[in-house]
Order: structure tokens, then C-alpha cells, then sequence
């Protein structure tokens, strides 16, 4: 398995790991916010089609959050993970799909 790595800068999580990626299963976000906030994270195609909601008003907080989504019924390709909320920037990261 493997994990890439997406550094942000200081008005939204300080970085964002995705793993595995690529995945055909379990997928685990994990990212470190500075503050509390209420999170979104959405799935986009390359297009820019959101493909699904992963996590609605999630309550995170400053420090560590893991959330895990399965990835199993989405179509092979490449995909976007927009990670946002109330007071964190939008940040976006890349994960392939594969089966």
C-alpha cells in the first residue's frame, strides 16, 4: 500500500493523507486541522461531476481526523476528494481508483 501526501497552507489542514492510493476498498482521509470545524468531504470525477458526498458536517477538531469511506462501487479512474468546511479552505487531492 501505498500513501501520497498533500501539504496546505495555514488556513486549512496542514496536510491530507490519503491511503491507499490507489485503492479498490477502504479508503482512509486523514488530515490535521489548526481548529474545530464542521467538514465536508466530497467525491469528484475529472470533469468536475460530484460523484458522491463521503462526509456531511463532520465535527472535527484541531488536531488529527481520520475519516474512511469504501471506494469498491466507484468506477475505476482518477478522482478528486475536496476537503471543506465553516472556517477551513477548500483543499482538493487526488486518489485512483482501481479494481
Amino acid at each position: 500500500m501505498s500513501e501520497s501526501t498533500l501539504s496546505i497552507n495555514q488556513n486549512g489542514p496542514s496536510e491530507i493523507f490519503v491511503s491507499p492510493n490507489p485503492s479498490n476498498g477502504l479508503v482512509k482521509v486523514s488530515f490535521f486541522l489548526t481548529q474545530n470545524d464542521d467538514i465536508n468531504v466530497d467525491l469528484y470525477s475529472l470533469n468536475g461531476n460530484l460523484i458522491t458526498r463521503i462526509q456531511s458536517d463532520y465535527s472535527a477538531f484541531s488536531g488529527q481526523n481520520i475519516l474512511t469511506f469504501n471506494s469498491s462501487d466507484i468506477s475505476p479512474g482518477v478522482y478528486f476528494i475536496r476537503l471543506y468546511g465553516r472556517v477551513t479552505c477548500s483543499k482538493i487531492h487526488s486518489i485512483y481508483v482501481v479494481k
